[in-house]
């Protein structure tokens, strides 16, 4: 599945002509109604993101750093369709189809499911192939675990069925947001393994995390805070920038 129609191998790290370009970015969320006497007076909107810009190009994948609150789950989401930026555009190459969004919500499973029925479902959801399910299920390390309901699933199988769903259909940008909380040290390396095999034929990955571990899977990094792009550059630097694992 990974050995698809993405193109031909690309170097990890060159971008000739970028997947996706995301320009000036701005979210606002109205904050909610507040009382002073008999009057309901709305606060200014909140700004999530501020005028970020990025690009993703074949072979990457880039990390986006930053603490809670910095805008790292929002900017996936505009970049995946799912919320409107308002102001800024985002573009994608001719061709290339809507990123997938891969999280690692538990609670997006039907729990009195197997494993392979919970992909089953979200495969009709996205138009994949059925037949992708036991390559991805294999790819994430749960070949064996495809007739457990997801009930009696650990955290970090369940982390796993989540990256699982999201390569169902072998989209050429895919976007991660924190996938890795719950996969032990093995899990973290299946990652990293699988990212390393999704981008060598010309595929892209956004990787939203706070784990320094993860850093040997990127190609660069960002550091947003307060919805603005303070760092961009080596996967290291960027996680100094960001302080992510530094005792606090």
């Amino acid at each position: 599945m990974l050995d698809g129609s993405a193109g031909p191998p690309y170097t990890r790290g060159v971008a000739p002509t970028p997947l996706l370009t995301a320009t000036a970015l701005t979210v606002r969320f109205p904050e909610p109604l507040t009382l002073r006497g008999l009057v309901g007076r709305r606060a200014p909107p909140r700004t999530v993101l501020d005028g970020v810009g990025l690009t993703l190009g074949p072979g990457e994948v880039v990390g986006v750093l930053g603490s809670n609150g910095a805008g790292k789950s929002t900017l996936l989401r505009v970049l995946a369709g799912l919320v409107a930026p308002s102001d800024g555009v985002v573009e994608r190459a001719a061709g290339v189809s809507a990123p997938a969004l891969g999280v690692a919500d538990e609670r997006s499973f039907h729990w009195r499911l197997t494993v392979a029925q919970n992909l089953h479902f979200f495969a009709e959801l996205q138009g994949a192939a059925r037949a992708a399910v036991p390559e991805v299920l294999a790819l994430v390390g749960l070949a064996d675990k495809a007739d457990v309901p997801v009930r009696i699933c650990s955290s970090g199988m369940r982390a796993r069925l989540g990256l699982a769903r999201a390569l169902l259909r072998a989209p050429a940008l895919l976007l991660l947001d924190e996938v890795e909380r719950g996969l032990d040290a093995e899990g973290r390396a299946r990652l990293t393994a699988v990212l390393d095999e999704y981008t060598t034929r010309g595929r892209a990955v956004l990787l939203a995390t706070h784990d320094p571990a993860m850093a040997t899977a990127m190609t660069r990094a960002l550091v947003l805070r307060a919805g603005r792009v303070v760092f961009e550059g080596a996967p290291a630097a960027a996680f100094q920038v960001s302080g992510a694992g530094r005792a606090t």
